[in-house]
């Protein structure tokens, strides 16, 4: 997307700027076995990896039906490193005010439950739909069979008239 607003704020401030934009990140998972290889969920924007410390990035969840990232994380129990699993939700949050309450409201994309990956996110499984879809998956573990997911959903949280006008 365009980016608007002074360099080193908006995009990189390398010599000479190179114009790399980053958006919002979420969750950072590190592989224990391999410095140079990371996971991250970001808002709206799926799951990316890098295999080379952060000089390059790839998509990996670009296809699924939600590429809003609330959880991330790796299951310890897999030798290889390669099981993932995720959790979708809302992940760009904002107030909305009206009239004399101020709402806490969430935005992002599909609420749907988990993915999960079993090679390093190159495929994926959508889980938990019908239990967890509406709800933000904000916690996530993967321990081989096992699978664990947290929600939270803060919604309507009401202010004072006179906190509402900044």
């Amino acid at each position: 997307a365009p980016a608007f607003g002074p360099t080193g704020v908006s995009r990189s401030a390398a010599a000479p700027p190179n114009g790399n934009v980053s958006g919002a990140i979420g969750p950072v998972v590190a592989d224990p076995g391999n410095a140079n290889r990371f996971f991250i969920g970001t808002t709206n924007g799926g799951i990316w990896t890098t295999i080379d410390g952060g000089t390059t990035w790839t998509p990996l969840s670009d296809k699924q039906a939600s590429l809003s990232i609330a959880s991330l994380s790796l299951d310890p129990t897999d030798p290889n490193r390669n099981t993932l699993i995720a959790g979708t939700g809302l992940t760009s949050n904002g107030g909305v005010c009206p009239a004399f309450a101020c709402f806490f409201t969430g935005s992002g994309g599909l609420r749907n439950g988990l993915l999960y990956s079993r090679d390093g996110g190159n495929s994926w499984t959508s889980l938990g739909a019908a239990t967890l879809g509406g709800q933000t998956v904000d916690a996530v573990a993967a321990r081989g069979n096992t699978l664990i997911a947290g929600t939270f959903e803060a919604s309507n949280l009401v202010t004072s008239p006179a906190q509402q006008r900044v």
